[in-house]
């Protein structure tokens, strides 16, 4: 007996191995740093910087997080690949999109069968959207404690602001700058400090200047390092030509407007100049500007001839009142209002209905056949007693003859209607692209859409109040070399509606000449490099407009502007074609911004997701909608 009870024993011992092998876990580490701190707020986009580990095995799979919406129970999954050696690290950035208050994220580690490897769970600090996010940037680190601290007796109450440091040398959880412009979403204002800006990554200088045009807040300072700046990508943003250093033992406009005394310590401050379009708050009794600002995009650029961090301004009692003018007074306006949109996505046609003239054809012959005929050819054949042979032989007839036709002339094909504004920035060869797209599935299938041109193509789903509309699948979102999206399981038929923001490289251009003549009035040509046409153009300058009917790819007008402004140039679009009334109408909170300055606003021929992002699914598929085109001079 005993001899088979050890025989027994062994025997489930590597039973017991072989079942538990599968789920033995490999001598992996996966580290989560979720950006500023863990700060982020509902509704926006949050960076997950992830290193990962490998010790003995490879890697093949994905790293995947996902969110349920608290409103409608779909889930929207973010995935990006992991692949890995043994013995190697590995570093990626995941951006996700929290939609309600959460407290903390799961993020798992699947193989490439879909089985969970690892989970690590991420403590998140969600705060409300009316609270200023302030992230500095600096090898010094600290200076800004003072701002979330709260207003001392006799200084006025602010709301709330929180501050989180970055050392971009460092190691910690506060060097996880992200690598695209919307892991900055819930960032109000970046401050960069005394730090080399060769220090940042390409991708994260990028980032950057695109959430700078997307409407961000950018706070440089100079003093002793501002030199350094010059021939970077912060330079082209300043609104100062940066000539070099000066050292002032005062500064009488801070002393003016902050009350600030150096007590006979000298200072470093750049020594620049206003560029066009720049204003300086204040400047200095010889003109030097300490404090100047201006507009790039939708966001905004100041700069600081003196270093914050040093000694001298650190210890300052002023400094919280010159900063409160600094920061932004009210919430940042965010660009979107998608569920205006939304209304306009499913009345684009994406059903193609037949017209009345063929729908009465068909009824007339159904009923000539089905009463009349079939009355008097059995009458005269004397077989009324077929009658009720006949008569539902007829109707099954016609029922298969209308399905039958209905399936020769049904659209296989997916239909995708869009409703986009395009901005394009020819300074730094970009185009924004905000967008609120549809899709129509006619037939039940799985989608995957995939988006080669797009830097980030940033998407999530509609929500909307039509039950029909709405759907229980989960969406997948992957960063895999070009960004793609899943829908899986459609329904027929379905419109699925998204709404999603992106930068892509951009190689068109205008130009806009613009003079006064001997009669006071502004004229002059356009000449357009765009690899598209327009149709239905504005040229704006300071306030005022000309209209041009049609201006061709690789075409010119001559234009003479309005002697007064005109207004909101969204108006003069809203009292012709409706439809670009309702879109005009949707979009006005990115209008609002976008038509300042100089350039020229025009409908585009075609579609932007297909000629500018190269939008592919994979088949064939129609494109409906319109986009609108916003080239700043």
């Amino acid at each position: 007996m005993y001899p088979k009870s050890k025989t027994y024993i062994l025997l489930c011992l590597v039973f017991s191995i072989l079942c538990l092998a599968p789920f033995a876990q490999a001598d992996l580490d996966m580290d989560i740093l979720p950006g500023f701190d863990s700060y982020s707020k509902l509704g926006r986009w949050l960076p997950l910087k992830i290193t990962l580990t490998s010790v003995d095995e490879d890697i093949s799979g994905e790293i995947a997080v996902e969110i349920q919406d608290s409103a409608t129970g779909a889930g929207q999954i973010y995935s990006i690949p992991a692949k890995l050696f043994k013995t190697a690290r590995k570093i990626q950035y995941l951006y996700v999109l929290p939609q309600s208050f959460r407290r903390n994220l799961q993020v798992k580690l699947l193989n490439d069968r879909g089985k969970e490897i690892l989970r690590e769970d991420v403590s998140l600090m969600t705060i409300p959207s009316a609270d200023l996010l302030v992230v500095a940037i600096s090898d010094t680190g600290g200076g800004l404690e003072f701002l979330a601290e709260r207003p001392q007796a006799g200084e006025a109450a602010s709301r709330n602001i929180h501050i989180s440091y970055s050392n971009p040398h460092g190691r910690t959880a506060n060097s996880s700058l992200p690598d695209k412009w919307k892991g900055y979403d819930s960032v109000d204002v970046i401050v960069l400090g005394d730090i080399s800006v060769s220090a940042l990554s390409a991708a994260q200088r990028r980032a950057i200047r695109d959430w700078v045009y997307d409407g961000g807040r950018l706070i440089v300072s100079g003093g002793a390092h501002s030199q350094d700046l010059v021939g970077t990508f912060v330079e082209k943003l300043l609104p100062v030509r940066i000539n070099g250093t000066l050292v002032l033992d005062s500064i009488p406009s801070l002393s003016e407007q902050f009350n600030w005394n150096t007590n006979g310590t000298l200072i470093v401050v750049a020594s620049s100049e206003l560029i066009d379009g720049s204003i300086a708050i204040p400047a200095d009794d010889n003109g030097l500007p300490i404090i100047a600002q201006r507009d790039v995009g939708d966001g905004r650029v100041i700069f600081l001839a003196f270093d914050y961090l040093d000694p001298a301004f650190r210890t300052w009692d002023g400094k919280r009142r010159m900063w409160e003018k600094l920061l932004p007074r009210g919430t940042p306006i965010r660009r979107t209002r998608d569920v205006d949109v939304a209304s306009l996505l499913p009345a684009t046609g994406s059903v193609r209905l037949p017209s009345y003239k063929f729908v009465g054809l068909f009824l007339l012959i159904y009923i000539l056949c089905f009463g009349s005929l079939n009355y008097f050819v059995l009458k005269r054949s004397n077989k009324s007693e077929l009658m009720w042979i006949t008569m539902p032989a007829v109707a099954i007839a016609f029922t298969i003859g209308s399905l039958g036709f209905t399936y020769m002339t049904k659209s296989r094909a997916p239909i995708v209607s869009e409703f986009s504004v395009v901005d394009v920035y020819q300074e730094m060869n970009r185009a924004r692209i905000n967008t609120c797209f549809g899709l129509f599935s006619p037939a039940k299938a799985d989608y995957k859409m995939e988006f080669p041109a797009s830097e980030g193509m940033f998407v999530n789903r509609i929500r909307t109040n039509d039950r029909q509309a709405s759907q229980d699948d989960d969406l997948k979102l992957i960063e895999k070399g070009a960004f793609q999206m899943e829908i899986p399981h459609t329904k027929t038929p379905s419109l699925q509606l998204f709404y999603g923001e992106s930068y892509v490289n951009f190689s068109g251009s205008v130009s806009i000449e613009l003079s006064e003549d001997s009669a006071g009035d502004t004229v002059g040509e356009v000449i357009s490099k765009l690899p598209f046409a327009l149709a239905d153009c504005y040229v704006f300058s300071n306030g005022r407009h000309a209209y041009v009917d049609n201006l061709a790819s690789d075409g010119h007008a001559q234009v003479k502007l309005g002697r007064t402004p005109t207004g909101d140039i969204s108006n003069l679009y809203s009292t012709r074609d409706g439809e670009k009334k309702r879109f005009i109408s949707a979009m006005k909170w990115d209008l609002k911004r976008g038509v300042r300055g100089t350039g020229i606003i025009g409908w585009m021929d075609g579609s932007a997701l297909k000629s500018l992002v190269q939008m592919d699914m994979g088949e064939e598929y129609k494109t409906l909608g319109m986009a609108l085109v916003i080239v700043h001079k």
